[in-house]
């Protein structure tokens, strides 16, 4: 329901499981469900993939959710089912790459995926497609800025993580200086997200929220670039730092920006306002104002999210 602030049923562009006889694809880009909070990121991953000049398919929406909110409430079998669903999807582009958007999904892929699955084709994140194809872009416009990087790779074993493909393509943007946080890669520190999202001990989570906000702060840097949602979710609204999201860091410097409505209510901080600036958006998805209210309190303000 949150994702009616943002978008109209008309704005749906990706496929999905009724998707039966597709036209066929060598890449295919794999949005997940959680994107429907911030389609902002959305459109601007979609244009730098244009911007390389590739033939892409977009599958994503609920329907072909990888599975990763059902297995943290503990509903294997359904988890496995989506799961399931979502690669037979992607078999039938008969794709040589998919490209994952969501970092949740990549994750859930690498732990779970591969481990009861052989897919035909390769499974990338977009941070290591965008860093292996840095030469089909044109960089127009230097970003000048410092660069720290927050690494948040996962909830469990991240070994599978590329955490040097961010920064090789962060490094071939014109005038961005990549800065490294005291604690980074594998010893990074946490955003809060987990405490507060899965454990429900939101006082322990601003704390990390703060922690890795003064460390960012302390390095001189002028942005700092998260690679996962909720992450950005978490962050994006501190006010100490500029908190960017890798995606839009690269649209940027290609000359691609759209309008962060989740920062701006975010930062707006009142729900009647919010549901007043997206009110053409709620009635074109068939909900009232009174009915999303609640919604927005909770999923806004409350906490940061129950998704990855």
């Amino acid at each position: 329901m949150i994702s009616s602030l943002f978008l109209k049923p008309e704005d749906s562009i990706w496929l999905d499981e009724n998707a039966t006889q597709p036209e066929q694809s060598d890449y295919v880009l794999y949005l997940g469900c959680n994107v429907l909070q911030t389609p902002f990121l959305m459109w601007t991953c979609i244009d730098v993939l244009r911007k390389m000049g590739i033939k892409f398919a977009i599958v994503g929406g609920t329907s072909t959710c990888c599975g990763s909110p059902f297995l943290s409430a503990g509903k294997i079998e359904a988890a496995e089912s989506f799961d399931r669903k979502r690669i037979d999807v992607f078999s039938r582009f008969n794709p040589q790459t998919v490209i994952e958007w969501d970092e949740s999904c990549h994750e859930f892929t690498h732990l779970n995926t591969l481990s009861y699955m052989k897919p035909k084709f390769k499974m990338k994140n977009i941070e290591q497609f965008i860093a292996e194809n840095t030469h089909l872009l044109k960089f127009e416009i230097p970003i000048n800025k410092k660069v720290g990087i927050h690494d948040h790779y996962g909830h469990a074993d991240n070994s599978y993580a590329d955490m040097e493909a961010p920064r090789r393509a962060l490094k071939a943007i014109p005038g961005v200086e990549l800065i490294e946080l005291e604690h980074n890669r594998l010893q990074a520190l946490p955003c809060g997200f987990e405490s507060i999202s899965y454990n429900g001990r939101k006082e322990e989570g601003k704390l990390q929220n703060r922690d890795l906000l003064a460390e960012a702060s302390s390095t001189g840097a002028d942005i700092l670039a998260v690679f996962w949602q909720a992450c950005y979710r978490t962050l994006v609204s501190t006010g100490e730092i500029d908190v960017r999201h890798f995606i839009e860091i690269v649209g940027e410097a290609l000359g691609v920006n759209y309008e962060d409505k989740y920062r701006k209510y975010k930062l707006w901080n009142n729900v009647d306002r919010v549901v007043d600036d997206a009110k053409e958006n709620i009635a074109a998805n068939g909900y009232t104002e009174t009915e999303i209210k609640p919604y927005v309190q909770k999923y806004l303000f409350d906490i940061s999210s129950t998704f990855c």
